[in-house]
């Protein structure tokens, strides 16, 4: 503690984007578009982890600055959290698009009647059937995902026939 007291903030915590921060808002910076936070990692000893900084200005009774108020917070989770959430994003807009693509061309291609052969019309109509229920699916399972978000999700309890369950998942 007291190897730190009156130490300039850049011997303390040699962080360029910290120190960069905290100019940019200094008083004589003008104030008027301080910065609330800004992100940061330490290479040197926490590699993988992302941090965010925020401080805050000490007043005296002259409301004069007379210190800072810094907050080093870990946000490596929410980050990791954000990257999951886009690439879940990507991954269910991949998935819904499939099915609908496959419906759009075998709808049109019976509907421009380039199938004459009435037994691959039922299997081109089996087939969109089976992309719409691909589609309720997905869809049934994002409201069932943000159900268990908001809490809401009801669970009903009750026998499964397993072969039936592993032949599903299978």
């Amino acid at each position: 503690y007291d190897d730190l007291i009156d130490m300039p903030i850049s011997r303390i915590l040699p962080n360029e984007t910290i120190l960069s921060f905290l100019d940019r808002n200094a008083p004589h910076a003008g104030g008027s578009n301080m910065e609330n936070k800004v992100e940061t990692t330490f290479p040197d000893t926490a590699p993988e982890k992302t941090f965010q900084v925020s401080f805050s200005y000490l007043n005296d009774n002259d409301d004069e600055p007379i210190g800072k108020i810094l907050i080093i917070e870990n946000i490596t989770n929410q980050k990791l959290a954000e990257s999951a959430k886009g690439e879940f994003i990507a991954h269910v807009t991949h998935e819904l698009l499939t099915p609908m693509t496959n419906i759009k061309s075998y709808n049109e291609m019976l509907m421009n009647d380039e199938v004459g052969d009435e037994e691959l019309r039922t299997e081109f109509f089996n087939t969109i059937n089976q992309e719409i229920d691909r589609l309720n699916d997905l869809i049934g399972n994002l409201l069932n995902i943000s159900k268990i978000e908001m809490g809401n999700l009801v669970l009903n309890k009750g026998l499964v026939k397993s072969d039936a369950l592993v032949e599903d998942c299978v």
